[in-house]
C-alpha cells in the first residue's frame, strides 16, 4: 500500500494503472496534503486533498458496514455465527 500511495514514490513516476489505483487507496490525499502543507501551503490550499481523503474513508467505511451486515445476516439465517 505504501509503494502505490505515494509514500515511497511520488505518484508521477508509477504506471498508469498504478496511479488510477492509487486514487482509490485512503492514504494517498492524506499524504498530498501533509506535503503541501510541509512545503508551506496554506490550509485552505490543500483543504480539497483533505475532502478527497474524508471521502474515500466514508466510501470504505460504508462498504464495510455494508459487508458486515450482509455476512451477520447470513450467519443468522444460517445459525452459523461461529463461522466467521
Amino acid at each position: 500500500m505504501l509503494l502505490t500511495s505515494g509514500a515511497n514514490v511520488p505518484l508521477h513516476r508509477l504506471p498508469a494503472a498504478l496511479q488510477t489505483i492509487s486514487n482509490g487507496i485512503p492514504i494517498t490525499h492524506g499524504i498530498a496534503a501533509a506535503r503541501a502543507l510541509g512545503a508551506g501551503g496554506s490550509l485552505a490550499h490543500a483543504s480539497h486533498l483533505l475532502f478527497i481523503e474524508a471521502l474515500v474513508g466514508v466510501c470504505y467505511f460504508a462498504v464495510g458496514l455494508v459487508m458486515l451486515r450482509a455476512l451477520e445476516y447470513s450467519g443468522r439465517r444460517s445459525a452459523a455465527l461461529e463461522a466467521f
